[in-house]
């Protein structure tokens, strides 16, 4: 039987980059990640509804991902993005202690949260599987946002950017603000990049591989454009039924967004999931814009964090479902050939055992003793 080592799956980067020094290609990937999370910061800043508090916050994403696909070899590129964000995004001034205290919090936040789902929970992160996909969201999305929350409250307060009677509000707008934007577009990035097996750091066997989505992100063809289509009206409508319709005083239609996302999850999977959660949040934002105030911002940011993580983890489970029925199908086909030949082995077996018995005189009893 063939190990697992040898069935791992090679890839190869194009010519033109593997010509390249390998101090080239890391200084262009670094360059990448920072040029994307500048303008994902830039678009977060949009939704701000107050110092430091966003509806989401997706460059977040970028930090997990790049730990996840290139490995944690990249974590010093974490402590640009601070620099990147205070001197080019906002332009708020911070003092230098505080500035490093955010600055290593969210790196060594996000460092250790990938480190222990790579090599102490040893998940694919690709995400292939709904363990894969439990463990990231409790760890990636949920406890390290938390965390790091806490620390970062606790160093604004302390210089007076928040008063310290807000610092429990403070801490859970950031801790929803970090685990949506890392929901929303994490799970979509790393599924769009099993396209590309050569960049991750993370080999992948065969038999990891062996179940692939039959939902994979793609562009259908035929029937299955109208039914692209109307996935998308109907998830645009239930958006603006949750965050754009009127309503009075006591009304809130938020819960409707669920009805369609919780199809397109149960119908489609784990990838038609993370593009749909990506789409409502955008949406969202969109429709509600910076008009709430801080406690409604609050509400908003906590009803965006349960639909993202719900929507996430019932396509895995719907995914996980489809890969329990696809082996159980193979192992029924299994059952069934060798339930068939064995069948077919005890037909035939008196006529065979007929035939290599030559019997002198089978009336006789030397010629009994002879057939048996």
């Amino acid at each position: 039987m063939r190990n697992d080592q040898d069935q791992l799956i090679r890839a190869d980067p194009p010519q033109w980059l593997r010509r390249l020094p390998t101090a080239v290609r890391v200084a262009l990937l670094v360059a990448l990640y920072l040029i994307s999370w500048y303008v994902l910061d830039l678009v977060a800043l949009r939704f701000e509804s107050a110092p430091e508090i966003q509806i989401w916050y997706p460059p977040s994403a970028l930090d997990v991902m790049l730990l996840l696909v290139f490995g944690l070899r990249f974590a010093p590129a974490l402590l640009l993005n601070t620099f990147i964000h205070v001197w080019f995004v906002t332009g708020r001034y911070l003092p230098l202690d505080t500035l490093i205290i955010f600055d290593l919090t969210t790196t060594l936040g996000y460092t250790i949260a990938c480190a222990l789902l790579l090599h102490k929970l040893r998940i694919n992160p690709r995400l292939r599987r709904l363990r894969d996909v439990i463990w990231f969201t409790v760890i990636a999305a949920l406890i390290a946002p938390l965390v790091i929350a806490l620390v970062q409250a606790a160093n604004f307060a302390a210089i007076g950017l928040i008063p310290w009677s807000g610092w429990l509000i403070s801490t859970l707008n950031y801790w929803a603000g970090d685990s949506t934007g890392v929901g929303m577009l994490a799970p979509l990035l790393l599924v769009l990049s099993r396209r590309v097996p050569w960049v991750w750091t993370h080999k992948e066997t065969r038999s990891q591989q062996a179940f692939e989505d039959t939902h994979e992100l793609r562009l259908p063809s035929g029937r299955g454009l109208p039914l692209l289509l109307f996935h998308i009206v109907l998830l645009a409508l239930g958006t603006w039924a949750a965050f754009g319709a009127p309503r009075g005083a006591k009304l809130d239609y938020a819960y409707l967004v669920f009805l369609p996302l919780i199809w397109v999850a149960v119908q489609f999977g784990f990838s038609r999931a993370a593009l749909s959660v990506l789409g409502i949040n955008v949406g969202a934002a969109l429709l509600v814009g910076t008009s709430t105030g801080v406690a409604n911002t609050l509400a908003l940011q906590f009803g965006l964090m349960a639909m993202t993580h719900i929507g996430i983890l019932l396509g895995a489970i719907s995914t996980e479902r489809e890969r329990t029925e696809v082996k159980l199908r193979q192992a029924y086909r299994k059952v069934q050939t060798f339930n068939h030949n064995l069948e077919r082995q005890v037909r035939d077996r008196p006529r065979q055992h007929q035939a290599q018995c030559q019997c002198p005189n089978p009336n006789s009893l030397i010629g009994f003793v002879v057939c048996l």
